[in-house]
């Protein structure tokens, strides 16, 4: 028998929602699922068969995948809920049960879509329209409106084609449109050149296609100004400024402006005036001409001619018939001529006069410095001082000192300070001079007087031994902490005379709160000459306990220090006293006192005995702790509830006696404290263990048990049964042998109670022994008992546990099959004979039996399992067993499907509460294969299914039609495969080759004609399936012949509608240059009503040759020949439009551009020789391949770049080398480090310079001559 296959895996859904092209919003439509699954480990794996449909209960759609772990579902219907399951099958065909079934909803499609419209007219625009701008310039606004239902985001545009910089279009003030939101932008219109311009704008969103608009319009002459100074840097209106050199006695600076007509029509109306509070400072002299031809240029001169010195400005004006820039405004600017000013002030701001002024410092004592005089410079004419340099001179200079200057040099306005003081060397006036030398015409040097008086005066000094000096006032001597009643060490102290007068009156006392504490020795001397000396002694002496202050005062004649005051400071310390004392007030003496606590029995306390600890000292006692050593676990010491004691106050501490063992104990006690003499304060105890015996006994979990209350409860159990033993130790805790244990039970029902006696019956200290309790009822019930433990322990003799628990009679089954023999529930298995699908096999019999002493109740039989629907189950004939009866079960094997099939019989009753009795039921059904097709709903019968493609364009595409095989057999359906017999029809092979039973797979056949009429042919769908093993159907559909215009050119390059461009190379004025381009019907019917016309603003300068015929025949071709003849330079541009009935290009139209060229025309009225563009191995590019060039500028972050584009022929390949720059016009470089390719295309070759056009710094660029 095949042993089942299983499948068990986690399973996951992954949403991923296909979006729909072109639909907003798509409710019903079509969308696609990826689901996803663990995968299994079995190594004989096949594959998995995935089923879903829109309901739980019918999962009527499957798919077979290989070997991986996910499948994408197709053609789901958004907005609905579908429901999916997977199952694996192995190579065998043997399949596992489903997965869990998960559910998903495939969510709608939501897409921006573009909608724009013109602003002016209001028309709505399609991608490839076009818009024409306004004449000559202008700016058109475009509506830009999401018209989708989601959000359009990223927004974007750009521009390209021939006159791209022509067309500057503003950004969108948003980047992110909700649907229904609209935003505007503006596109500007500027030529670079006359005639038409064309380019294209390219809208763009995130996850949109570009929307592509035409731009045109035409560029008509118009003048342009621009001025030069110096020449070759241009100047920009309205902002740039000139600066003329600065002049001196009213001599005059001279500049050369040019005027110069970069346009393409005559700047005429030349006008200068000069306007401002200077514009007379500013005389010139106007151009030679009024009027510039394009391209001419003049020149003319400004004089600067100042009349009053510093800065002067007025405004050029040049009048113009520029439309944007006239007037055209240049400030001009200069510098009068101006002459240095030297300035003295003092920091009070007094004005000092050269020669005149006198700065004084007043008295100041000998030796002593005076307050610094700053004297600050300044410049306040309105030329530089230079040179500017300091000397001093004078009888008494030394008593002075100038600083120098912060600087030499200072402009207009600027200052700089020099620092005076005055430190006299000798009494009386003393004198100096300062002179400031600059490059002030009228005041070099500067002069100022200095002036200050010198006066003798003594002055008191006071140090310490150490030689610290003090300051009177402020100056503290601090003495050491000194024990109360004693005397610190000396401290001797110097006076001095630092002045330059006699220091007298010399007289040294002691004041303050706490002058008892202070004694003093007095100088020797009262009078001290400068520079002499005296000493006197200080000392503390405390008479009480904490901080000691007072004054120290010395009298003298020194005027800013009388009396000259020092506060003297100390610390008085207190002595702290221990004394500890018995409860009965007997003192105990440090290292000799010993305290006896007595015989104790082990394990047993002794009286507490109380201890106080006082301080009788003057200090605090503190560090109060307590250590012992010795017997210390048999001693409990409770510490004093402070560690710090007051004078006079106390505390106290415990000792309590608890032996632990026999014989005589004791601990040697120390009491720390700060305490000098007696630190530690010493204590014996001592005390005498004696023996006892202490019953204990535990249960196993170690619990405790309490003589007389303990209990032990056995709960219910079933009669005839027995609980596992409880094992009991009986401990011995005390410190003498426990003997006379013996071990009983008493009471009601101590038949029902098993006991194990002790091993032994003394127990020396510390030993154990065990015995065992168990109980098994007699009858149903509560049972007790009492269990009774004798022994020596005196106060536990007997030791008491209550015994309890409960008899409960209970039902019992078995199971037997129809011979007796047992079945064995979780194990056995009823397997059945192979059988047919659909057939079903005898009757297997279950005994069921109570072998139990209780009524067996609720006897209720089931099938378990994904197989169990396989299996028929009748009920048992009684619900209800008493004790010793029985019934039957029976079951049979019926499948509805091939294979090995497995279930359980599950058996429930009240003996079995918990969980049911689980049989195992296994059997096989032999299979067949059968096929079915179906397209669509449609069923399909082999021989006379068909299918009806109707009709089509030959050589187009139908769309598909999907058709589904199923296996509705119970075998696997093989070698599947298919034969068609028409080229017309495109047979897509199935999926798979082999379906398991249930499962399907599908394929596509579409319809693609290759003649007109009716097509037809037959699809075999070979397989094993016995009696269908050729599985015909018809399928059918007409084809139907259409014209398809194509236009190429005549080397044969294809052209595109609407896209395409025939360009004509630089074309003398009213000469001419022809192309031909080749119509041709690539279809398969006629192409007729063909006929040709031109368009755009310069149509009249292309000549459209007429149509030989106006009807062509499949594959026939006609050609038509276009000539460019320019009325006029510049670029010129038209359209071809090619009509006929193409269905899909009824309008074919090709953009025509074109540039005329002047014909050169000597100074004496000849032609000038044709310029031709050499060609050579560093450039070789030939002139006859390439229209004019086209200059341009394009604006990027605010700054200019010059352009150049070339609208190239067939065969020319412009390279970077074939182009210059040059920001002078006379030193050229080669583009190929300096410029940048925008496009490079069969028709057009542009290129940007790297390096912006600022102001005063031109940009030039040209084809390499």
């Amino acid at each position: 028998m095949p042993v089942p296959f299983l499948l068990s895996f986690l399973f996951r859904l992954l949403l991923v929602c296909l979006p729909l092209a072109g639909l907003a919003r798509a409710a019903g439509v079509s969308g696609s699922v990826t689901v996803a699954w663990n995968a299994n480990t079995e190594t004989n794996l096949s594959g998995y068969r995935v089923v879903y449909g829109t309901s739980a209960s019918k999962l009527d759609q499957n798919m077979v995948v290989g070997a991986v772990t996910t499948a994408v579902l197709n053609g789901l219907e958004t907005g609905i809920t579908y429901y999916c399951a997977v199952q694996a099958f192995n190579t065998s065909s043997l399949y596992s049960d489903l997965s869990p079934t998960i559910s998903f909803v495939v969510p709608e499609v939501l897409q921006p879509l573009f909608a724009v419209t013109q602003g002016s007219t209001g028309a709505s625009l399609t991608s490839g329209g076009r818009i024409i701008l306004p004449l000559g310039g202008g700016t058109e606004s475009l509506v830009i409106r999401n018209a989708g239902t989601a959000n359009l985001t990223g927004l974007r545009f750009s521009v390209d084609g021939v006159d791209a910089s022509d067309f500057q279009p503003s950004s969108p003030s948003v980047t992110n449109l909700p649907p229904g939101e609209s935003t505007t932008i503006s596109v500007q219109f500027r030529p670079t050149d006359t005639g038409g311009r064309v380019a294209a704008l390219h809208l763009s969103g995130d996850g949109l296609s570009s929307f592509d608009i035409t731009l045109s319009g035409e560029g008509i002459p118009v003048p342009e100004i621009a001025v030069e100074q110096p020449s070759g840097y241009d100047l920009s209106a309205g902002s740039a400024t000139v600066h003329f050199q600065s002049a001196v006695g009213g001599t005059g600076n001279t500049e050369v402006f040019t005027i110069r007509n970069t346009g393409s029509a005559t700047l005429s109306g030349l006008a200068l005036t000069v306007s401002g509070e200077a514009s007379r400072e500013f005389p010139f002299t106007p151009p030679a001409v009024n009027s510039l031809a394009p391209g001419a240029s003049t020149t003319f001169q400004v004089t600067f001619q100042p009349t009053v010195e510093g800065i002067r400005s007025a405004t050029l004006q040049i009048a113009s018939n520029d439309a944007d820039e006239s007037p055209f405004n240049i400030v001009l600017e200069g510098n009068g001529p101006s002459l240095p000013e030297i300035s003295v002030s003092l920091a009070n701001s007094t004005q000092l006069t050269d020669g005149v002024s006198t700065v004084g410092f007043g008295n100041v004592t000998l030796g002593a410095i005076a307050e610094t005089q700053n004297l600050t410079i300044t410049n306040t004419g309105a030329a530089n001082i230079t040179g500017l340099a300091i000397t001093t001179d004078g009888l008494h200079i030394g008593d002075f000192t100038v600083g120098n200057p912060g600087a030499t040099f200072l402009p207009p306005g600027a200052s700089t300070t020099v620092r005076v003081t005055f430190q006299p060397s000798a009494a009386g006036l003393r004198s100096g001079s300062i002179h400031i030398a600059s490059n002030d015409a009228d005041e070099n040097p500067f002069d100022i007087a200095l002036t200050g008086t010198g006066i003798a005066m003594p002055d008191i000094a006071v140090s310490r031994s150490n030689l610290t000096g003090l300051t009177g006032g402020s100056s503290i001597i601090p003495f050491v902490s000194t024990n109360l009643g004693a005397s610190s060490a000396t401290e001797t102290l110097t006076i001095n005379n630092t002045g330059t007068a006699t220091l007298s009156g010399i007289a040294v006392s002691i004041t303050g709160v706490h002058a008892g504490d202070f004694t003093l020795e007095t100088p020797a001397s009262s009078s001290l000459v400068p520079s002499a000396g005296t000493t006197f002694k200080v000392a503390f002496k405390p008479t009480a306990a904490g901080v000691r202050t007072a004054t120290l005062q010395l009298v003298s004649n020194d005027p800013d220090e009388n009396p000259f005051l020092v506060t003297l400071t100390g610390n008085g310390v207190a002595v702290p006293e221990i004394v500890v004392i018995r409860a009965n007030g007997s003192d105990l003496v440090d290292g000799v006192a010993t305290l006896g606590l007595g015989s104790i029995n082990i394990g047993a306390s002794s009286v507490t005995e109380v201890l106080t600890i006082r301080n009788t000292g003057t200090a605090a006692l503190t560090g109060l702790a307590i250590s012992t050593t010795g017997h210390t676990t048999d001693f409990t010491i409770t510490s004093p509830a402070v560690t710090s004691l007051a004078p006079g106050a106390s505390t106290t501490f415990s000792v309590l006696f608890r032996p632990t063992a026999a014989g005589a104990r004791a601990i040697a006690l120390s009491l720390a404290n700060n305490d000098a003499d007696e630190n530690p304060f010493n204590i014996s105890f001592t005390g005498t263990g004696v023996p006892v015996p202490e019953i204990a006994i535990t249960r196993t979990d170690s619990t405790n048990l309490v003589d007389g209350s303990a209990s032990i409860a056995f709960g219910s159990v079933n009669l005839g049964s027995a609980t596992s033993g409880q094992t009991l130790t009986i401990r011995n805790l005390g410190s003498a042998f426990l003997t006379g244990i013996a071990v009983t039970a008493i009471g009601n029902h101590v038949g029902d109670f098993i006991l194990t006696p002790p091993a032994t019956t003394v127990l020396a200290p510390g030993a154990t022994t065990t015995f065992g309790i168990a109980f098994r009822p007699g009858a149903d019930g509560a049972r007790t008992a009492s269990l009774r433990i004798a022994s020596n322990d005196a106060d536990e003799n007997p030791f008491d546990i209550n015994l309890t628990g409960t008899g409960v009679a209970v039902p019992l089954i078995a199971l037997e099959d129809a011979s007796g023999t047992a079945l064995a529930p979780g194990a056995a298995v009823l397997s059945f004979p192979d059988i047919l699908v659909g057939d079903a096999t005898a009757m297997e019999t279950v005994v069921v039996k109570n072998t139990g002493t209780a009524a067996l109740t609720g006897l209720q039989v089931s099938l378990s399992g994904t197989q169990g629907a396989h299996f028929i189950l009748s009920a048992p004939t009684a619900t209800t067993l008493a004790p010793g009866t029985s019934t039957t079960v029976q079951v049979s094997f019926s499948p509805q499907a091939g294979g090995g099939k497995t279930a359980s019989l599950l058996i429930a009753s009240s003996a079995t509460p918990s969980a049911p009795l689980v049989l195992g039921l296994a059997g096989n059904a032999t299979t067949a294969p059968e096929i079915a097709v179906s397209q669509g709903a449609a069923e399909l019968t082999s021989g006379s299914g068909s299918a009806a493609f109707g009709t089509h364009d030959i050589a187009s595409t139908s769309p598909t039609k999907v058709f589904t095989i199923r296996n509705l057999g119970s075998a696997p359906l093989t070698g599947i495969a298919l034969r068609s017999g028409s080229g017309d029809f495109i047979v897509a092979s199935p999926a798979s080759t082999t379906l398991a039973p249930g499962t399907s797979t599908t394929f596509k056949v579409s319809f693609k004609p290759t003649a007109a009429g009716a097509r037809s042919t037959t699809i075999t769908l070979v397989s094993n399936d016995a009696d269908e093993s050729s599985f015909a159907i018809s399928v059918g559909g007409s084809g139907v012949a259409v014209p398809e215009i194509t236009v190429v050119a005549a080397s044969g390059k294809d052209f595109v509608d609407n896209k395409a461009f025939i360009n004509f190379s630089g074309v003398l004025v009213d000469g001419k240059s022809s192309q031909t381009v080749i119509i041709r019907n690539a279809g398969s019917a006629p192409l007729k009503n063909l006929s040709v016309s031109r368009f755009g603003s310069n149509s009249r300068d292309f000549t459209i040759s007429p149509l030989r015929t106006k009807s062509l025949a499949p594959g026939a071709s006609t050609s038509v020949r276009i000539s460019f003849s320019p009325s006029k330079s510049g670029v010129r541009w038209g359209g071809l439009r090619i009509l006929s009935n193409d269905a899909s290009e009824k309008d074919f139209d090709i953009i025509l551009t074109g540039t005329g060229k002047n014909k050169a025309v000597s100074k004496g009225g000849k032609k000038k020789k044709k310029s031709t563009l050499k060609t050579s191995p560093a450039n070789a590019l030939a002139t006859a391949t390439l229209t004019a060039p086209l200059k341009g500028v394009e604006v990027i972050d605010g700054k200019k770049y010059r352009t150049l584009t070339l609208a190239v022929n067939e065969g020319a390949s412009p390279k970077l080398r074939d182009i210059e720059v040059s920001g002078n016009l006379t030193e050229w470089s080669s583009g190929q480090k300096h410029l940048t390719v925008l496009i490079d295309t069969a028709t057009t070759f542009k290129v940007r310079d790297k390096i912006p056009v600022v102001s005063g710094h031109k940009r030039y660029i040209r084809l390499k001559r």
